[in-house]
């Protein structure tokens, strides 16, 4: 999963571990005891999509076209998938009013992050990406920032049109697959 799906399932995490959660893949440092036991939590997500046979569906989607990149552009697209079904999930709050209360909850304990957690949640903050998600622009452009850390990743450039053409089918594996999701949390 990617970022927005880490912060929906973590949302009952402390602000700590939600940053850990949130950040795992930008930290090189693991910082103390709460962002730790976040950087945990997201990698039980991670495991969980990573084996499970719901979500498979979606990566062989993509596996045809894009050989090594499924994984990645399956969790894009099951943020792109739940920032367009936010409210099946939480239907009381908003996706924006969600990512920003989420988000001024993690920035309200700065000293308590490591230093590229912090930078990279500045960066986060600032490029609006969570946001990004809830329209169709918002696919091609988490691939470029991926690719900028991974550039191999440049050879999926152009995949985000897979997601479009593949949304019904993504939309429905994702139903399916989330509720299983957000056991975890």
């Amino acid at each position: 999963m990617n970022f927005l799906a880490h912060l929906h399932v973590g949302r009952h995490l402390n602000p700590v571990e939600s940053a850990g959660n949130l950040l795992a893949d930008y930290c090189k440092t693991v910082g103390n005891e709460p962002f730790r036991s976040g950087v945990v939590f997201h990698r039980r997500i991670d495991s969980f999509t990573d084996t499970n046979v719901v979500a498979g569906e979606a990566r062989a989607l993509f596996n045809a076209s894009y050989r090594h990149f499924g994984g990645v552009l399956s969790d894009l697209a099951f943020d792109w998938c739940l920032a367009r079904t936010r409210d099946e999930w939480s239907p009381n709050v908003g996706l924006l009013t969600f990512v920003e209360n989420a988000l001024d909850r993690i920035q309200r304990c700065p000293d308590e992050l490591p230093d590229d957690a912090s930078f990279a949640l500045d960066h986060m903050i600032r490029g609006r990406w969570l946001q990004s998600y809830s329209d169709l622009g918002g696919r091609r452009e988490p691939l470029i920032r991926i690719s900028r850390r991974r550039p191999i990743v440049k050879r999926a450039l152009g995949a985000e049109r897979l997601m479009g053409a593949y949304e019904e089918e993504l939309t429905e594996i994702f139903r399916r697959f989330y509720p299983q999701l957000l056991l975890l949390g």
